[in-house]
């Protein structure tokens, strides 16, 4: 038989187990919770990732576009975006029949 001693120190463990025990789902299930939000933002970034080249040929084609045409409603677009648009120095005229293969 136990003393009274004994039972209250077995008691006063076996809810201290208990105790832990609920800490231990409550901290699992916020672990999930976090684990699943990092995986869907690591999803996200990956998905960017694939489409990050598409993009920087979408606007380096605006781009070119807006400086071919000097069309200011294109470099207003890209401006808002953050993009700042400058165009290339001028390239001097090529002779001609320069760098067809050809030789005269």
């Amino acid at each position: 038989m136990l003393s009274p001693f004994q039972f209250w120190v077995t008691v006063v463990v076996g809810i201290a187990g208990l105790a832990l025990v609920g800490f231990n789902t409550a901290v699992v299930l916020s672990n999930r919770d976090l684990q699943e939000q990092v995986n869907a933002r690591a999803q996200y970034i990956q998905q960017t990732q694939t489409i990050r080249a598409l993009y920087q040929d979408i606007v380096k084609a605006l781009a070119n576009l807006a400086v071919d045409r000097n069309d200011q409603d294109i470099k207003a677009l890209l401006a808002q975006e953050g993009f700042t648009i400058n165009p290339p120095a001028a390239r001097p005229p090529t002779p001609a029949g320069a760098g067809t293969g050809r030789t005269p």
